[in-house]
């Protein structure tokens, strides 16, 4: 680690820290630290007060204190001081951290020779491990049962027990096998998902296919947990995403749900897995053009999760990605069903939350939220808005990351600086988007076509009759792109194909829109 990420750790964590977890710190330094709290809680107020980490500036002001001329080590106590608050704070958040406390409680009782007490603590224990597949900690629940099996002496029932006892341990060996086989089918998908994308040729799809044959993709009874169970539809879920079989997208990612909703106690202590799987099944919407009451209920209950379970707000942050992306997901799904003023309406409310939330918005996020905003804008007419927030990703987004994304802002960009009439730039756009889509792999033929079009009708055509020939030629070959099983993707989010339908007509985009 290098000496500035070293200093910068302490200010990082101090920053992280949520009102309620900052002052449960100066209360576990008030009463854990005998003598030296001043200086700690000092030099905790000092650098959460400041927005960039300056260790000159702490110096200087604390040049009187004797601990400043052992600033690093005092740093590193502070450090050490915070993370176990922190564990104290936290120690019954999750159940891993209930299971662990609990089971050091049996090993504490047993030490002191109290069997029934433990005996008890340890049947309560394991039901909290069964009742949320904790199958690590059942194991350690088995240890500690043949150790009580000695404890008590039971010597005519011993034998009869340990044999239980083996057999449940080797189911739930077998259940963790399973669990892990699946883990290991998903991590093989998921890699393939990250590599590609898409699928770009017969051997893309040979790869796939290969996964799903596996003899536990034949059916869910197969899966012997929800884990597993969980990751069976997840497996399904990249499978038909790649062939774009969206009515299967629905159908998995509505079962993972449901297999959730059916299990409250768990559900309850995986809120992560449960926002997940509903941020994708709202997703699987967008796929079928569905914008119904029960795509309005999953973005309730989505976004009801940190009210419904009082999510402390150090903890909102295992939801918050998802609850973020539910705004992506309404206005797209608004675009892509032409309700244009209610996708208009929900911009302000996503401005307000890219601001609020900046440092937990990913940059694809950040990226797919100013392009739908360009659309709405686009859609409504409102070109200057629209290249507003479209310049926000040619401006900042990084092109080596999500190059799809970038690419199909460029795209836009070529149509809306078309639609402000201002042709003398458009030679710089066209030549700045050529210059991009030569650096890619594999580019599409939908961009090379798009690049074609716009040169013929900035550079070669004077008339409109011409215009009008060149519309309606690349109207028709824009419908057959769209048809294309590996071009299809680049006409879901922007209908390239109404903007140019409402050239011919001569109408606005938005009379076009809503008749389709």
């Amino acid at each position: 680690m290098s000496k500035t990420k070293k200093n910068n750790a302490l200010f990082d964590l101090i920053h992280a820290l949520s009102k309620n977890e900052k002052r449960h710190f100066k209360i576990y330094a008030t009463r854990h630290v005998i003598g030296k709290q001043n200086n700690y809680l000092q030099l905790f107020d000092a650098i959460a007060a400041q927005k960039i980490y300056n260790e000159t500036a702490l110096k200087k002001q604390f040049a009187q204190q004797k601990f400043i001329h052992r600033l690093s080590s005092e740093k590193v106590y502070l450090h050490r001081l915070i993370m176990e608050s922190l564990h104290v704070y936290h120690q019954d958040n999750s159940i891993d951290a209930q299971l662990k406390k609990a089971l050091h409680q049996v090993e504490i009782l047993h030490g002191k020779g109290l069997y029934a007490q433990a005996d008890k603590a340890l049947r309560k224990t394991k039901k909290i491990a069964y009742n949320n597949e904790e199958y690590l900690h059942i194991l350690d629940v088995i240890k500690w049962e043949k150790t009580m099996l000695n404890a008590f002496q039971l010597a005519k029932k011993s034998d009869e027990a340990l044999k239980q006892i083996s057999e449940e341990e080797e189911n739930i060996i077998r259940i963790l096998a399973n669990y892990n086989q699946y883990s290991g089918l998903l991590i093989e998908m998921w890699h393939f998902w990250v590599k590609k994308g898409d699928l770009r040729d017969a051997l893309d799809r040979a790869k796939i296919e290969k996964i799903v044959a596996h003899s536990l993709m034949g059916k869910v009874d197969h899966a012997l947990s929800i884990r597993a169970r969980l990751y069976y539809y997840l497996i399904y879920y990249f499978y038909y995403s790649f062939k774009q079989n969206w009515e299967k997208v629905f159908e998995v990612l509505q079962a993972s749900v449901n297999i959730l909703e059916s299990k409250p106690v768990y559900l309850k202590e995986n809120l992560n897995v449960y926002a997940n799987r509903l941020g994708l099944f709202l997703g699987s919407f967008i796929l079928l053009n569905k914008y119904n009451y029960l795509f309005a209920q999953t973005l309730a209950k989505l976004r009801a999760i940190p009210e419904t379970y009082k999510l402390k707000k150090g903890i909102f942050k295992i939801v918050s990605k998802e609850i973020i992306g539910s705004y992506n997901t309404e206005l797209t799904i608004l675009l892509r069903t032409s309700q244009i003023k209610k996708s208009l309406a929900l911009i302000p409310s996503i401005e307000k939350l890219l601001h609020e939330s900046e440092s937990e918005i990913l940059p694809h996020t950040r990226t797919l939220f100013y392009y739908r905003m360009a659309l709405s804008c686009f859609y409504a007419g409102q070109i200057n808005q629209a290249i507003h927030f479209n310049n926000e990703i040619l401006n900042h987004h990084p092109k080596k990351f999500r190059q799809d994304l970038y690419g199909l802002s460029i795209v836009l960009n070529l149509i809306l600086q078309y639609e402000t009439q201002n042709h003398d730039i458009m030679e710089y756009h066209i030549k700045s988007a050529q210059r991009f889509f030569a650096q890619k792999e594999q580019p599409y033929l939908f961009e090379k076509a798009i690049l074609k079009f716009f040169k013929t009708i900035t550079q070669k055509i004077t008339n409109k009759s011409d215009l009008q020939k060149e519309l309606n030629r690349f109207k028709i070959e824009l419908e057959v792109l769209r048809k294309d099983d590996y071009e299809k993707v680049m006409f879901e989010d922007c209908n390239y194909i109404a903007w140019l339908e409402s050239k011919i007509r001569r109408c606005s985009l938005a009379e076009v829109l809503r008749g389709i």
